[in-house]
């Protein structure tokens, strides 16, 4: 018990930011399949590591939001990688 009410403090008090990414590179196709794709790659600080994750949409308007969000730099979350956000960044990035 004690653990499930650790866990939705934790869920409110943003623990969800953390799991959010910004894309690297963002591109749109259609599918032999008449749905659009959306593909995204990323970096995870944590491991120094690149992935890419890709994102289906019956809609084109749909995918077309997704993708300028992505691409005027809206952070997404994983699993759910169709939910996004526009966080307020830091004006310098910091390296590595």
């Amino acid at each position: 018990m004690a653990t499930l009410a650790l866990s939705g403090v934790l869920c409110c008090l943003g623990v969800p930011r953390a799991l959010s990414y910004s894309a690297n590179k963002v591109w749109m196709e259609f599918r032999d399949n008449g749905r659009y794709r959306v593909y995204v790659n990323y970096t995870v600080p944590e491991m120094r590591e690149f992935r890419e994750v890709w994102v289906e949409f019956a809609k084109k308007k749909e995918a077309e939001r997704y993708y300028f969000d992505l691409a005027r730099g809206a952070d997404f979350f994983m699993p759910e990688a169709k939910l996004r956000s526009f966080q307020k960044k830091p004006g310098e990035p910091t390296p590595w």
